[in-house]
């Protein structure tokens, strides 16, 4: 089996310490029928060993787990580094990251771009922050005073640092976009979240195809939808739409409300109880492969996933060696590895690419 992953949870088995690079005079002796591969040490790969894990004590079954990791480090995208674009060095030993200072100055706090908070419907994440007793940050306040820019004026500022200025803002609202288009979007998302909550239910709906997923949630009409499209159709105005939504999506996955499908839109406005672990994201998966038992190989490029002829059996070759298992699971931007697979697994697999810029601009400041 070969499964290609992106983001997988719980209670703790005995820990055992990473290993820091595989060495070429280690040697497995084990049945390969009881051993799976997990490729990638980010958010993906780090939680489906740690849920492997859990079924292993659950089940009583015989596995062993053992994580790739090209990178010196646990947590993939979520891993902060300083990032210095006035040195090319710098610049190149940090690719991959998401955290970056803002301006190039590092008395500014680092900023995360990318996977920087999670809300209360990520259960998952948040019961682990708590289990593994890690500190919050909460960014609530963070948009307490935020203005949406056309590219000459403010055509909305949102002032919400008090009571007062939060009902004046309300007001404003209403009269800028009315009661309608607010309240229907608000119940959009919230039909989404009532529906993606059912993932952590013990109803959870079996799937081995996402397709499948989110035809069960009934989320096909949303996947075939351009956000716009969408929203128009359930009554949302084209003006609210266009300034507030498309800001909200703009931020989130960088793209406008014209492109992006309705899931991603109404994903994009689910944000309410937004946190993010003070000492960066990356600690909760470090904790998940801590808990999890399994043989971590940092600094260990996976070269080729092959199968094994006449077998259900698959091998993994790295720098240093090359070994059997049974199943792999693929928690990498396969895209992006260097990995060479078999062509027909390779055509399953889809191009994804998202390019963020920050660039430094003045802008006048906000006023009512």
């Amino acid at each position: 089996m070969m499964y290609s992953f992106t983001r997988t949870f719980y209670i703790f088995p005995s820990s055992r310490p990473l290993r820091q690079s595989l060495r070429k005079e280690q040697v497995v002796d084990l049945n390969p029928t009881s051993r799976i591969a997990i490729i990638g040490a980010g958010a993906a790969g780090s939680s489906a060993a740690f849920w492997i894990s859990k079924a292993k004590q659950r089940s009583e079954l015989d596995v062993q787990v053992d994580v790739y990791e090209r990178a010196s480090y646990i947590g993939g995208r979520e891993c902060h580094f300083q990032l210095h674009a006035s040195s090319t060095d710098a610049f190149v030993s940090s690719l991959g990251s998401t955290t970056v200072y803002p301006y190039d100055d590092p008395t500014y706090q680092p900023l995360e771009l990318g996977a920087s908070i999670f809300v209360d419907v990520n259960k998952n994440l948040m019961r682990a922050s708590k289990e593994f007793n890690l500190s919050l940050d909460d960014f609530s306040d963070e948009f307490s005073n935020t203005g949406i820019w056309d590219g000459s004026k403010f055509v909305l500022v949102m002032d919400t640092s008090s009571y007062s200025k939060s009902w004046w803002t309300t007001l404003k609202m209403l009269w800028k976009y009315g009661y309608r288009a607010p309240i229907k979007t608000s119940k959009l998302v919230q039909d989404l979240v009532s529906r993606f909550v059912g993932l952590y239910t013990t109803e959870s709906p079996r799937w081995d195809d996402v397709a499948d997923l989110a035809t069960t949630f009934e989320w096909d009409q949303m996947n075939n939808s351009t956000c716009i499209d969408y929203l128009t159709e359930n009554g949302v105005s084209t003006a609210f739409s266009q300034e507030l939504v498309d800001a909200s999506t703009r931020v989130n996955y960088g793209q406008d409300v014209s492109k992006i499908h309705a899931l991603g839109c109404m994903v994009s406005m689910a944000a309410t109880g937004a946190v993010g672990v003070a000492s960066g994201n990356r600690r909760i998966f470090e904790n998940f492969l801590n808990e999890s038992g399994a043989n971590v190989y940092l600094d260990t490029q996976v070269e080729e996933i092959s199968r094994v002829p006449d077998s259900p059996l698959w091998t993994v070759r790295t720098s240093s060696r090359t070994e059997v298992y049974r199943g792999i699971i693929l928690a990498a931007p396969f895209h992006q590895t260097g990995i060479s697979i078999p062509s027909d697994l390779a055509d399953q697999i889809l191009h994804n690419l998202i390019t963020i810029f920050t660039l430094p601009s003045s802008l006048p400041a906000m006023t009512a």
